[in-house]
């Protein structure tokens, strides 16, 4: 090994030594890491450059050369540490590594492989490379891409340290000239000489220029090597990796640190804001500022509304407090801005939530996880009578009536226990002993293991509804007892009377509409009874074969009085022709339900008409399966009606009526598989239709 090898090895040496510091004392850093792999990458060039010394021949020397690619990845990686350095937050994305670090390999393989001198030739005691001129200008060709990139690495470092970091420390400056722009400069230059010019190969080579600034850098690395040291870069990754904002400024408040979360929250990088006063900083970009704690050990906190380039408005805390040094004197100022523009909103919504639930008329209790009472509403007090703090901590079982068998609490146990929600109604007792009915729905509360921690209950109390519901059914038992009883009694009555032949004519007539009218209530009773199930979803549909225009006369002929009342023509018309005694159409559906449907639909009909006009009832069987009934007159709906048309009290602007006709005719078609609905418009005048499935199954 000559004087070059020797020099060589000892730059490698160098290099590792440059290596091992960096990972050693500033590992969790990623500039560091950085400029751990450049000088890895420089330690194995000056490994190849001394095997060039050592070449036995110029086959052995060529062979050598190819690992010259190193260049590459070097230059691609000071840049890299360039970035960092400047505090560049993009070089972190995997968008910007990938393609970039893609080029760098690129670039590699084509020296590789392509890219080599076509004989080496002995001088002076080394071998030397000899290029062709198309190879010479191509290589300087795809050298000119990685060295634009050094001279730019060369900047940013002259930017981020020399004119800031170390501005003030002149002996630092130098040693910074020294380890990257000296040698990167002259390397650049001598990579574009390509070997040619022999006399300035080793003194200007890039790795012979590096080693020994780097190895007196490495010294000023090795000689913080304490605790501090260490500990200060702990805090810095600490600092980089947390979810708030952290300024760190010096005594007299101008900023000398902020982290990754102040750069990516504002968009500004340290370079910005060096030496910038925090007053002007937080005058740019806060407002409505109002101190919210101040503690003796110089720690303020505030609350501030923050307007961030990258963020938008937000709520922010904002905390500093001093830093002392061993003396006890100030040498400067950490401030922390949190995000709590969420807790704010947080917080609103369940004040929000709170209001709704000390307000609401239902009841809310929360109990934990045994069942025991936790909170209970202002509701809850007023609807059992006991107060709320006398039943904190306690099982709500104090509230059974004891009208619930154990197997219906033992189900409830159940199904909350295992996650799901239960809803159902509570005979309860207040604390008066009165019983009162509340419909409940009990939820489970977990949390994020899974696990049962507290049990919602929302109660309504529905002890009207309940005693209206009961109510009903005792008017229900009362018309099909103490009603249809007497009714039935009244019906047959004309029968047996009708059975003396001494009777005359009159009284026979007499005795005739008795009997009609007491059909008619009876009827009337029952389609009660059957309007009351439909509203409920409780009515049954068993439809039996009915001739619907049999029983269209009969409507019609009940209806005819009131008619002629009205000075009104009114005519059936079956399948395009007045309807004959001959005429049939069978369709299955509850007679009552349909009597009751068609003479709402038509006395309407006949009460919305005026005078001289005419109401057509039309029928069709069709061959599709189906049957339509439709009612006819000249008015028109008004248009205020026409949403409603079909809604409880649509109607009740009439001078007659109740307002329950089209909705309770929309009930009984739809309770027999029928559709219902209408049209009506100025000139055409209004059609309600009805269509049924003629089909029983």
């Amino acid at each position: 090994m000559n004087g070059y090898g020797l020099f060589y090895l000892l730059a490698a040496i160098a290099f590792l030594y440059i290596s091992f510091y960096s990972l050693a004392y500033q590992g969790r850093s990623k500039t560091y890491r950085l400029y751990a792999a450049l000088n890895i990458f420089m330690a194995l060039w000056s490994v190849v450059d001394i095997h060039k010394t050592l070449a036995p021949s110029p086959e052995f020397f060529l062979r050598v050369k190819h690992l010259d690619f190193f260049y590459f990845p070097a230059v691609f990686i000071f840049y890299h540490f360039s970035l960092a350095l400047a505090k560049k937050s993009f070089v972190d994305n995997m968008s910007f590594r990938i393609p970039y670090y893609g080029i760098s390999v690129f670039g590699a393989a084509v020296v590789f492989f392509f890219l080599q001198p076509e004989k080496a030739v002995y001088l002076d005691g080394n071998y030397f490379p000899i290029w062709n001129p198309a190879q010479l200008n191509f290589y300087r060709m795809m050298l000119l891409a990685p060295s634009v990139l050094a001279l730019m690495g060369v900047w940013n470092i002259w930017r981020a340290l020399v004119l800031h970091t170390f501005r003030k420390k002149i002996w630092m400056q130098m040693v910074l000239v020294l380890v990257f722009i000296f040698p990167v400069v002259l390397g650049i230059i001598t990579h574009y000489g390509l070997d040619i010019i022999a006399d300035i190969n080793i003194t200007f080579s890039m790795t012979a220029n590096f080693a020994i600034p780097n190895l007196v850098f490495a010294f000023i690395l090795g000689a913080n090597k304490n605790k501090a040291f260490t500990t200060e870069g702990m805090l810095k990754g600490i600092l980089q990796r947390t979810q708030d904002i952290f300024i760190i400024t010096d005594p007299d408040k101008k900023i000398l640190f902020v982290n990754s979360q102040f750069k990516r929250r504002t968009g500004l990088s340290e370079l910005d804001v060096r030496d910038m006063s925090i007053e002007n900083f937080l005058s740019r970009y806060t407002y409505g500022c109002l101190t919210t704690n101040q503690s003796e050990d110089d720690v303020l906190e505030m609350e501030c509304t923050m307007d961030l380039p990258g963020s938008g408005k937000i709520h922010v805390q904002i905390r500093y407090s001093v830093a002392t040094g061993t003396d006890g004197s100030t040498i400067g100022y950490i401030y922390c801005i949190k995000d709590i523009h969420g807790h704010k909103q947080m917080g609103t919504m369940v004040k929000k939530l709170s209001v709704a639930v000390e307000q609401s008329e239902n009841t809310v209790v929360i109990t934990d996880a045994q069942g025991n009472i936790e909170y209970a509403n202002p509701a809850f007090e007023r609807i059992t009578g006991y107060k709320i703090a006398d039943v904190t901590g306690k099982n709500p079982r104090f509230l059974r009536s004891g009208k619930h068998d154990p197997e219906f609490y033992r189900n409830l146990w159940e199904t909350i226990a295992s996650g799901k929600i239960w809803n159902g109604d509570f005979l309860n007792r207040k604390k008066n002993g009165t019983l009162y009915w509340d419909r409940s729905t009990i939820t489970p509360v977990l949390d994020e293991t899974g696990s049962i921690v507290n049990y919602i209950t929302i109660k309504e109390d529905i002890t009207k509804a309940k005693y209206l519901q009961e109510f009903q059914n005792d008017m229900e038992k009362m018309m099909r007892h103490d009603i249809k009883s007497p009714l039935n009694g009244i019906i047959n009555f004309p029968d047996i009377a009708m059975q003396d032949p001494g009777i005359s004519e009159d009284t026979r007539e007499i005795l005739g509409l008795i009997k009609e009218a007491g059909k008619q209530i009876l009827n009337q009773v029952d389609l009660y009874m059957n309007m009351a199930k439909i509203e409920e979803k409780r009515f049954v549909y068993d439809p039996s074969p009915q001739d619907i225009l049999r029983v269209l006369r009969v409507v019609m002929g009940d209806l005819s009085s009131l008619a002629r009342q009205r000075k009104l023509g009114v005519e059936l018309v079956f399948n395009d022709h007045p309807v004959t005694g001959e005429d049939k159409c069978i369709v299955p559906i509850d007679k009552t339900i349909f009597y009751s449907m068609t003479a709402n639909l038509i006395k309407n009909a006949i009460e919305a008409s005026n005078p001289g006009q005419k109401v057509s009832i039309f029928v069709e069987c069709m061959e599709t399966g189906y049957a339509i009934f439709k009612v006819h007159n000249e008015t028109v709906i008004p248009p205020e009606i026409r949403k409603q048309f079909f809604e409880k009290y649509s109607t009740m602007d009439k001078k007659t009526g109740t307002g329950l006709g089209t909705y309770s005719a929309r009930l009984m078609a739809e309770a027999m598989n029928g559709k219902i609905s209408f049209t009506s418009a100025e000139g055409e005048g209004t059609t309600l239709m009805v269509q049924f499935p003629i089909n029983m199954d």
